[in-house]
């Protein structure tokens, strides 16, 4: 659906354009949770496959049956959505956590400094 326009794109464009979305871009989803399922395990790549994947099939679904109101673009911004947040973590993230779970990093040196809760100045 176009917002504010009201009209819908043809099922075979919204699944033309839905695809490379959901198996290319998403590809490293579905290949880590089929790494995963083989060692019966699951994490959140598991959870994105299967929204997507399912939300795919089912459009496909109900587009051969005839009707109008497909959630392809559902499965695509699940994983345009989720891929985002990957590349926005970055570097970053990942020396932030460092810090945090460094020894040096303790309560005793950055937390407050009397029993009461309250920093003294």
């Amino acid at each position: 659906m176009i917002p504010g326009l009201g009209w819908r794109l043809p099922g075979w464009l919204q699944a033309v354009l839905s695809t490379p979305v959901v198996f290319g871009a998403g590809l490293g989803f579905f290949r880590r949770a089929g790494r995963q399922a083989l060692h019966f395990q699951s994490s959140m790549d598991t959870l994105i496959a299967l929204g997507s994947g399912i939300a795919w099939a089912f459009a496909m679904g109900e587009w051969w049956r005839g009707a109008h109101h497909l959630s392809f673009e559902t499965a695509s911004a699940l994983v345009a959505f989720l891929l985002t947040g990957e590349v926005s973590r970055g570097p970053g993230q990942v020396a932030c956590y460092r810090c945090i779970e460094s020894p040096s990093f303790s309560s005793a040196t950055h937390g407050p400094s009397d029993r009461d809760g309250w920093i003294s100045a």
